[in-house]
């Protein structure tokens, strides 16, 4: 497995979401969200070779994409580190 990192845009998303989430429902429950979002990326960071994006401006930049739930997670693996540039509400995005 991978080593998996955020960068600065991909970790505000994450907890932009958890603190809309803590706000809509009880308090503690995007925090649960975050944690379980977070787990189902890890299962994609493994060293295969990832497809790059369907969407031609994240591939010239040599980006490959994976949907968890509604969301697409723009990345790229380099140095044994699987790292997640962008997360993009997947209906913004197509």
């Amino acid at each position: 497995m991978l080593q998996l990192k955020f960068s600065k845009s991909a970790r505000e998303t994450l907890n932009n979401i958890s603190l809309f989430i803590d706000g809509a429902n009880t308090f503690g429950a995007g925090s649960k969200w975050k944690d379980r979002f977070i787990k189902s990326i890890e299962k994609y960071a493994h060293p295969i070779q990832y497809p790059l994006c369907r969407h031609t401006f994240l591939a010239a930049k040599g980006f490959s994409c994976i949907s968890v739930g509604n969301w697409v997670i723009v990345f790229n693996i380099k140095d044994n580190t699987f790292y997640v540039n962008k997360i993009i509400l997947g209906s913004l995005l197509y």
